[in-house]
């Protein structure tokens, strides 16, 4: 209990921290960055800064947000006590996430949006919170989204949370941050489930495939390290 308390507490003071010198520093970047393209004559770029500062504004508040809310350290506390079945829901959001997050673009993202909205009855208030407390994509990704939410405005909320997130360019690094959460949930999962490894090393053998288009090594060492977890069950 003091643990969760000390760390929920140094969580906060992170977010309250990132919420203010965070979204500080960038609209101080913005800022830069426009009188740089209007001294340069490339006054064409300034609504592109513009519109991408807010994104990163909007994005850092949403992390920021979670921090502040304790979400990782509730997150942990919550898989100490949660099943294989509690996490068929935070799985499936994690393969949506893998599946069609890194193929984003503005023509295609309320298909991706809609997508999220249709998987969403499958997670409750629990889940939500190990998404957000494990990744700092979805923790993005499922700002202002919460249990009991209707489908339009959980569908309006994942397009405006997408747009912000391919606009800043925070959807690059989705299979490295999957990746590290799948890696925590294994570690901190209350039964030790040999199932949830499967699924987990499952996963990230597909990815582990696709590394011939551009994988990088740290996803690949984290499969061989899910392989081992495996064979130790």
């Amino acid at each position: 209990i003091l643990g969760t308390a000390i760390g929920g507490t140094c969580e906060f003071i992170t977010g309250t921290t990132q919420l203010t010198f965070g979204n500080l520093l960038i609209l101080l970047g913005g800022v830069a960055k426009g009188i740089g393209a209007i001294f340069s004559g490339e006054f064409w770029k300034v609504d592109d800064i513009v519109s991408e500062t807010w994104a990163n504004v909007g994005n850092n508040t949403a992390r920021a947000m979670s921090n502040m809310n304790a979400d990782s350290t509730r997150a942990l506390s919550m898989l100490e006590k949660t099943t294989k079945e509690k996490l068929t829901g935070v799985k499936s959001a994690f393969d949506t996430a893998l599946k069609e997050l890194p193929n984003v673009t503005d023509k295609n993202l309320s298909q991706v949006a809609q997508k999220f909205t249709d998987n969403f009855n499958n997670l409750d208030s629990d889940s939500l919170t190990i998404l957000r407390g494990t990744s700092d994509t979805m923790a993005m990704l499922f700002e202002g989204i919460y249990e009991g939410m209707s489908k339009d405005d959980a569908s309006k909320k994942f397009n405006a949370n997408l747009e912000s997130m391919n606009k800043g360019g925070k959807l690059e690094g989705v299979k490295e941050d999957v990746a590290k959460a799948m890696d925590l949930i294994n570690r901190n999962v209350s039964d030790g489930s040999t199932q949830v490894k499967q699924n987990a090393t499952s996963m990230f053998n597909s990815l582990k495939d696709s590394s011939k288009i551009g994988m990088d090594g740290a996803v690949a060492n984290v499969v061989g390290q899910l392989g081992s977890m495996k064979q130790e069950t």
